[in-house]
């Protein structure tokens, strides 16, 4: 793998990147192993990554609300405040989350402002409202949650509520495909509630977060929770940044392309 294409300080944008990787791989100062790799790499562009780079987001969804249990849309009147980065207050630092998962502050950010997110990717809804039945919480199936979302157009896989030995806590995680098109998917899931102000930060930083659900994608923050979703990430996923998935989708298509090209192979070595 060509080093320079991948070194985190060179901000090639997809455009960029794409007129590079063209560029080089029809160069005729090149050697033909380079020249392979950067073809590679275009035709993987082209391929798997141009409609994430140009796809529009998915359009602007309501906060759901369910008042005894049967589910309504009510839309925030609170002036638009998205943040970039997820910054909890004092106040939310100390408040702890229904069964004991607490908003610790785990940097999810590397030293080089690469992201580490839970990976396949996956999303935490928040708040579903709960009623005691023959003594547990119970609340609506995942399935419901899920054709919901299906509707909004971020084609989740799944949607797993999680249990205790009180039943329902309120939360559930959202799997998304382990693709780009599931990180777009997972990315459109956690900005629709953040323009509702229905977002991580909102949900923590309430003290009555009333009756709407709360949603955002999962990070290292979550993941090193403790309590419900940090035990759940735990078993089912790990930790990944962005740099770290590309460069592993490069690897496997780099290989891939030069396995068609035994012969260039033979004559670059």
């Amino acid at each position: 793998m060509p080093i320079l294409l991948w070194k985190r300080k060179q901000d090639y944008y997809y455009k960029d990147l794409l007129q590079h990787a063209s560029s080089f791989g029809r160069s005729t100062s090149r050697g033909v192993k380079e020249k392979a790799k950067h073809l590679a790499l275009e035709r993987y562009m082209k391929r798997y990554l141009d409609g994430h780079a140009h796809s529009e987001p998915a359009k602007k969804s309501e906060c759901t609300s369910m008042p005894d249990g049967d589910k309504k849309f009510a839309r925030s009147r609170r002036p638009l405040d998205v943040p970039v980065h997820l910054e909890h207050s004092k106040k939310s630092e100390s408040t702890p989350t229904p069964d004991g998962d607490h908003p610790r502050r785990h940097h999810d950010v590397q030293a080089d402002g690469d992201q580490e997110f839970v990976y396949p990717w996956k999303g935490i809804v928040a708040n579903i409202q709960t009623e005691w039945k023959e003594g547990k919480k119970v609340a609506e199936s995942g399935s419901k949650l899920r054709d919901e979302f299906l509707r909004k157009g971020f084609n989740p896989l799944k949607v797993f509520p999680l249990w205790g030995y009180r039943g329902h806590p309120g939360f559930a995680i959202v799997e998304f495909k382990n693709d780009w098109a599931g990180f777009n998917n997972a990315m459109s899931f956690e900005k629709s509630f953040e323009v509702e102000h229905c977002g991580k930060r909102d949900y923590y930083g309430h003290e009555n977060p009333g009756n709407k659900l709360y949603g955002w994608v999962a990070r290292s923050d979550d993941y090193n929770s403790r309590g419900f979703i940090g035990d759940h990430l735990k078993k089912n996923a790990n930790l990944k940044t962005i740099s770290a998935k590309e460069a592993e989708d490069w690897r496997k298509a780099s290989k891939l392309e030069l396995n068609k090209y035994p012969h260039e192979q033979e004559f670059a070595s």
